[in-house]
């Protein structure tokens, strides 16, 4: 697995950690590699007041099992392979996951399902007064709906009935 952290360029035992080569666990000897590891645990936020001295103990430990569980990968007794470097490798870089992911997306949807709402609302209103409908509300209903006025000659379509 490729990382792209500057955090991690050039040591090649955390890259031997990220493809399971093997992973890092405790009492590893490359101290360099284990620093790394811990200063991605601190900036991550996962674990900010590890204490980064190139010992793999009890505190790294404890800060990759907060990994595996926060992001509900297998637990391993503490050990930081694929799955955790891979995750580190990410938050390192400021990628989004479910949560923060899931909030960027509620005012979009928030605006689609009002934009659906408004062209419902307008077709109702039109179809009631005998006036034709906008084009602006048929390409709403088309968009959100798939909702055409006449047969649709391609793709998926559904007739506007009053029903």
């Amino acid at each position: 697995m490729p990382l792209f952290a500057p955090l991690w360029s050039g040591n090649n035992r955390i890259r031997a950690a990220a493809i399971n080569a093997p992973g890092m666990k405790a009492f590893d000897p490359d101290r360099a590699a284990v620093a790394l590891l811990q200063q991605a645990l601190a900036a991550t936020g996962i674990a900010p007041t590890i204490k980064v001295d190139g010992i793999y103990g009890q505190q790294t430990a404890a800060g990759v099992k907060a990994v595996q569980k926060r992001f509900n990968l297998t637990p391993d007794q503490g050990a930081a392979g694929r799955e955790v470097i891979g995750v580190l490798d990410l938050m390192l870089r400021n990628a989004l996951f479910g949560r923060d992911l899931a909030l960027l997306d509620v005012p979009l949807a928030t605006t689609k399902v009002r934009a659906a709402l408004a062209a419902i609302t307008a077709l109702q209103l039109a179809r009631s007064t005998g006036t034709p409908s906008a084009p602006l509300t048929i390409n709403a209903l088309r968009t959100h709906f798939r909702l055409t006025e006449a047969a649709p000659t391609f793709g998926v379509g559904r007739v506007v009935t009053d029903t």
